[in-house]
């Protein structure tokens, strides 16, 4: 049988592309976000990622627990060439907009994005970065004013498959590289309370309220543009039981069976 697993991870411009398994997003450490948010045709995206993504609908994927949905963000050239020059650009910018991955998929979705965002003027060189030049140019980058990140294609999985490590690592202000990968710099006082308090109650209704409330500010603030869902496929034998598509995409086979 073939079945999606839930979803369970956020991928800012950080771009971010996140899965029932992953999340993918593009990251902006900058005001630019919300208006870049409407250049991305998110249903294209979401073809080019995975032949099952869909598009992001919030923070989190709606397989991780408390997740809100809040979106998808519309296709919407003329509201982001319209924010652009209320933000002083009203001809565009340069920029670069680098990706975690090479491999081709990743290398596919930055320049489908660069294609996008040029049609507002705003115009980017694209790199796919290796493994070694993703730790020195971006997860090594204490400094905000200082780091030489732009924008920045990437996807998270929630390998613990709730909300704190699907938010903590990324959004809280604790979380600046190289400690964690919050590589948008983003801080919110409020949400820096919410993702605590939140960890440290054991109430249902209270992580409701907490989550739902960081969730809500983050989307509002916009340090990521959402992309995309990959909704995780496994296939299995009719014979095989006990064996589960963790929301990062292992594997769990702790129970496994062969009837």
């Amino acid at each position: 049988s073939t079945t999606p697993s839930p979803s369970a991870v956020p991928t800012a411009l950080t771009l971010v592309n996140r899965s029932s398994g992953a999340e993918f997003s593009v990251v902006f450490p900058s005001a630019t976000t919300v208006q870049l948010a409407y250049v991305s045709s998110l249903n294209e995206v979401a073809a080019i990622s995975s032949t099952v993504a869909i598009p992001a609908e919030g923070v989190l994927p709606k397989g991780v627990e408390y997740a809100v949905k809040l979106g998808p963000w519309p296709y919407d050239p003329a509201k982001a060439r319209e924010l652009l020059k209320e933000a002083g650009y009203p001809n565009g910018f340069e920029s670069t907009l680098w990706s975690a991955y090479n491999h081709t998929t990743a290398q596919k979705v930055i320049q489908f994005l660069q294609q996008q965002l040029g049609q507002v003027g705003i115009k980017v060189q694209v790199q796919a970065l290796e493994a070694g030049q993703r730790v020195e140019k971006v997860e090594s980058a204490q400094d905000a004013a200082t780091a030489p990140v732009r924008m920045y294609y990437v996807g998270w999985s929630s390998s613990t498959g709730e909300a704190d490590w699907a938010m903590r690592p990324l959004l809280a202000s604790e979380s600046f590289p190289p400690k964690l990968f919050n590589t948008a710099y983003y801080k919110n006082d409020a949400v820096d309370a919410d993702i605590a308090k939140a960890l440290n109650t054991t109430s249902a209704a209270e992580k409701t309220k907490l989550y739902t409330d960081a969730q809500q500010r983050i989307w509002k603030d916009a340090p990521w543009a959402f992309l995309v869902t990959e909704q995780l496929l496994s296939a299995r034998s009719k014979n095989l039981s006990g064996m589960y598509v963790m929301p990062d995409a292992s594997f769990n086979f702790d129970e496994i069976e062969l009837k």
